[in-house]
């Protein structure tokens, strides 16, 4: 995990992810094009402290948080 890639990743979900509502089915269409980005960027995931696994449900949460803040995942 570095610093750099962690607000590689603040910032493209600031950018990327809009809260919406229930939508969670965009969340592994927004796991693959953060990935893709942070690739062409020059970050790896590891970067970024997170694993393959755990991108598409990084994004739930992130769509859900940033729907509702301080709402608790699932």
């Amino acid at each position: 995990m570095s610093a750099s890639g962690l607000d590689f990743l603040e910032n493209w979900i600031g950018a990327n992810v809009p809260g919406q509502k229930g939508d969670r089915a965009m969340a592994g269409k927004l796991a693959a094009k953060l990935i893709a980005d942070a690739v062409t960027a020059g970050f790896t995931l590891a970067d970024m402290g997170l694993e393959e696994d755990d991108v598409e449900k990084y994004m739930r949460e992130a769509i859900v948080h940033l729907d509702t803040p301080g709402t608790a995942s699932d």
